[in-house]
This record gives structure tokens, C-alpha cells and sequence, in this order.
């Protein structure tokens, strides 16, 4: 636990949050009067099935750039030498997790009393995106 100086000059402790999601949802709670400012975020998914776009959100604004999560198996259809179809199983690589590093300036934050949410590409089937947020409350 550590305090540092925020931009708007006085000490802010700093808090975190851990949340997994399937699809769209609340990562912290808006706070009456507060901004939400992200210190550092680390985010991983399990789902063997697709990749999906995912950003964060300053109630329903996009507040952060999108980053895919996920990894996705594709069977590919063709037809061999002897006129015969079969197919072939394509492993894309999972795709690594999302990180970013600590910045005391933040990486983006909401406006007074909005909630920093996720927004999905699509619903996960099989799976979560974990996400681990250090992160600011700013009067």
C-alpha cells in the first residue's frame, strides 16, 4: 500500500481491484463526486474458443483502446488429392495478456461518479477475462 501525489495536487491512496467477467460489466463501482483514475491494469482470458476486442469505459464512453483477448481454435474444410473432404484443425496462439505497466499519470480515467466498465466485442462461451486494476479515486 502506497500513497503518491496526484495531478490535482493533493495524496490519493492507491486501491485494486480484482474481477472476471464473461461479457460487458462493472469493473469498479462509480464513487459519488470521484473520478476513477487506472494506475496499471493486467488482463488474461481462458476462453479456448474465440478472441474478442475488449476496452475500458467511462460509464458507456470508450475510454481506452481496444486489445484482444482470448484464442481460437478454427477447423478448416478442404478437399484432399483423392477428391475426399477433410479437414484440419488451425490452432491460433492464445494471444497474451494485456498489461499495463504502472504509470503514477494514469492510463485514462472516467468523469466524476461514472463506473469503469468493460465492454466485450462478444460474450465469452467458455471462459473469463480476469482483470487485476490499480487504480485511484480523484475528488
Amino acid at each position: 500500500f502506497q500513497s503518491i501525489v496526484g495531478w490535482e495536487g493533493g495524496v490519493h491512496d492507491q486501491k485494486f481491484a480484482f474481477k472476471s467477467l464473461g461479457d460487458d460489466g462493472e469493473l469498479i463501482a462509480a464513487v459519488t463526486g470521484s473520478k476513477i483514475r487506472v494506475l496499471s491494469m493486467f488482463a488474461s482470458c481462458d476462453d479456448i474458443n474465440e478472441v474478442v476486442s475488449v476496452y475500458l469505459e467511462d460509464g458507456t464512453t470508450q475510454i481506452g483502446p481496444k486489445f484482444l483477448v482470448g484464442a481460437l481454435v478454427q477447423t478448416l474444410a478442404y478437399v484432399n488429392e483423392a477428391d475426399q473432404a477433410a479437414s484440419n484443425v488451425n490452432h491460433i496462439a492464445q494471444l497474451p495478456p494485456v498489461l499495463l505497466p504502472f504509470s503514477p499519470a494514469g492510463w485514462c480515467e472516467t468523469t466524476a461518479g461514472a463506473a469503469l466498465n468493460a465492454e466485450f466485442s462478444a460474450a465469452i462461451t467458455t471462459g473469463k477475462v480476469e482483470f487485476m486494476i490499480v487504480y485511484q479515486e480523484i475528488p
